[in-house]
């Protein structure tokens, strides 16, 4: 996705917070103490950490959650539980062993819907703002950019660096040697205001003047339920 937004090919047109709760999952007849391991995503595992040790499981990681309760219940494992959403013990068949097993109970995740064509941004209600740029190194770079959204009262929400050492960004040159120049890291920041804002727009015009690479991935509402 992250290259795909790079290259111009998506922007984002919205965003859904989604609300993590995470069940253990077996098939019926089985009962906690029966259990050896349990199947899930990463991501999953690690946000359980303290329920499974404490329940001294084996934790193997798969591509899903539900690729993890669909394999312990077509296999009709015995030994081996899924850390999957209890939409996922209905559609194969699982029983619920234990609920809300995340050890954060608020634990969120963010979603970001995706477009070829992005969506014009208003001021009628709350928007958020991503972009991505990078900056030529050297002290007090970062600080600069920053310093661009606070002088006009925007408020970040997030930034995230990330780096492209094995594939840096590639510029062409201003100057006069005719070679390309090489930008080891992408930022990325999402801050509360909508590109129909002027503030937003000096900030970004601000940016840009030093900036070796700025683009706006998109301008979207802020999503306020919880899913």
């Amino acid at each position: 996705m992250t290259r795909q937004l790079k290259d111009g090919l998506l922007h984002i047109v919205g965003e859904v917070k989604y609300a993590v709760r995470h069940c253990l999952l077996a098939n019926h007849g089985v009962k906690v103490e029966d259990l050896k391991r349990v199947l899930s995503h990463p991501q999953a595992l690690a946000q359980c950490e303290n329920t499974l040790t404490k329940l001294g499981l084996v934790r193997e990681a798969v591509d899903d959650t539900a690729g993890a309760a669909k394999h312990v219940a077509l296999q009709k494992l015995e030994d081996t539980g899924a850390v999957a959403s209890s939409a996922a013990a209905s559609i194969y068949g699982l029983n619920i062993l234990a609920e809300d097993i995340q050890d954060d109970s608020d634990n969120v995740t963010r979603f970001l819907i995706l477009a070829r064509e992005p969506i014009i941004p208003g001021t009628d209600r709350p928007f958020k703002t991503s972009i991505v740029f990078s900056l030529e190194e050297g002290p007090g770079v970062l600080f600069k950019a920053l310093a661009v959204f606070a002088l006009r009262q925007i408020n970040l929400t997030k930034i995230e660096s990330r780096p492209l050492r094995k594939q840096p960004l590639r510029a062409s040159d201003d100057g006069n040697s005719g070679l390309p120049k090489y930008f080891d890291y992408l930022f990325y920041v999402d801050f509360e205001a909508s590109m129909a804002d002027e503030n937003a727009q000096n900030a970004c015009r601000h940016l840009k003047e030093f900036a070796t690479f700025l683009r706006v991935l998109g301008s979207y509402p802020v999503h306020t339920s919880m899913m």
